[in-house]
């Protein structure tokens, strides 16, 4: 899992040291919020796909989904997630179910309410809608939990620990270091933090969830 990618020079980084971390650390599958890609602030098609090609496998948003009006050339495709828990009225998906050696993951882009100002329904009502229709059709599921306020964060890692396989948060850059494995099994950390790459979110409890 990758924080938000902040500007060209946050793409530039990820080109640069994503495929070696793939191949040094044997990850199948990325996730990258690229919701600050474009200026600090949105995407637009020649910035996603500048992601894609470094070997991102989705791409998720947040409270900047719409921040340049070139990503409704690119919000239905099928590597790009906006929020959840937007309104049903607008274009996109919220979630994603990807097929990787035999496992199926699903990706989950919600956002938090807590400072955001931004127009969104319950984040936690949204997800229990959601894993209702993800019963029996997905081996692991992972959500990105766009959200400022810490104590959000963890209300949702209380609220999903043993209904998901991995928690974690992006949004305010700053890294923190309180990654763990929660009592029921869920891998959680409160902000992956990125900017540049220079941190991925990459831990022992992450692997093998077979």
């Amino acid at each position: 899992m990758i924080g938000d990618i902040v500007g060209e020079l946050g793409i530039k980084k990820v080109k640069e040291v994503i495929s070696e971390i793939k191949k040094t650390q044997i990850i199948d599958f990325v996730i990258a919020n690229g919701e600050n890609s474009a200026d600090g602030m949105g995407l637009n098609a020649k910035l996603f796909a500048g992601i894609i090609e470094a070997g991102v496998d989705v791409v998720t948003m947040g409270n900047h989904t719409w921040g340049k009006k070139g990503v409704f050339d690119i919000i239905e495709h099928e590597k790009i997630l906006r929020p959840i828990n937007y309104p049903n009225t607008v274009p996109g998906r919220g979630y994603g179910i990807y097929e990787v050696k035999g496992k199926k993951i699903a990706v989950v882009n919600v956002l938090g309410r807590v400072d955001m100002h931004v127009l969104c329904e319950n984040p936690f009502l949204q997800m229990d809608e959601l894993l209702e229709k993800l019963k029996n059709k997905a081996d692991i599921i992972i959500v990105d939990f766009h959200a400022e306020a810490t104590a959000e964060k963890i209300g949702m890692a209380f609220y999903l620990d043993g209904r998901v396989t991995c928690l974690f948060g992006t949004h305010t850059h700053i890294q923190t270091a309180d990654e763990e494995i929660w009592e029921n099994g869920m891998a959680y950390i409160t902000d992956v933090r990125n900017d540049g790459a220079e941190e991925v979110c990459d831990w022992d409890g992450c692997r093998g969830f077979d």
